[in-house]
C-alpha cells in the first residue's frame, strides 16, 4: 500500500497549493498548513502556523491568504487552489476574476 495520497496531473508549469485547517471545534483552538506541489507532485513549500481560538471560517480564510501571499513571494504566477471549503473556494475564484480579469488562479 503507498503511502502518497492522490494528487491529480497539473499541466506543466502549474503549481498547485492545497490548503486545511484543524481546529477544536468551531471556536476553538486550531491551526493552519498548506502545500505547494508541481506539476511532477514534488513538494515545492510547506507552510503550517497556529492561530489561535478562532472561528472555522476565519481559519480558511486565513491559510488560503496566507498561502497566496506565499505564492506571490515565490513568484509562482500559473497557480492552482485546492481546498475543501466550497465558500472559500467560490470567493476565491470570484474575486481574482473580478480584481484580474484574468484567471491566473485556478480554484477547486
Amino acid at each position: 500500500m503507498s503511502s502518497r495520497s492522490h494528487f491529480s496531473s497539473l499541466a506543466e508549469g502549474v503549481i498547485k497549493l492545497n490548503f486545511d485547517r484543524a481546529s477544536k471545534g468551531n471556536l476553538g483552538e486550531g491551526g493552519l498548513g498548506g502545500l505547494f506541489r508541481d506539476s511532477q507532485a514534488h513538494t515545492c513549500f510547506i507552510y503550517a502556523k497556529s492561530c489561535g481560538i478562532s472561528s472555522n471560517n476565519e481559519v480558511e480564510f486565513t491559510v488560503v491568504r496566507e498561502g497566496l501571499l506565499i505564492a506571490i513571494k515565490l513568484g509562482y504566477r500559473n497557480l492552482e487552489v485546492e481546498g475543501d471549503s466550497r465558500l472559500v473556494i467560490n470567493t476565491v475564484k470570484n474575486s481574482i476574476m473580478v480584481q484580474s480579469g484574468t484567471n491566473l488562479v485556478k480554484a477547486r
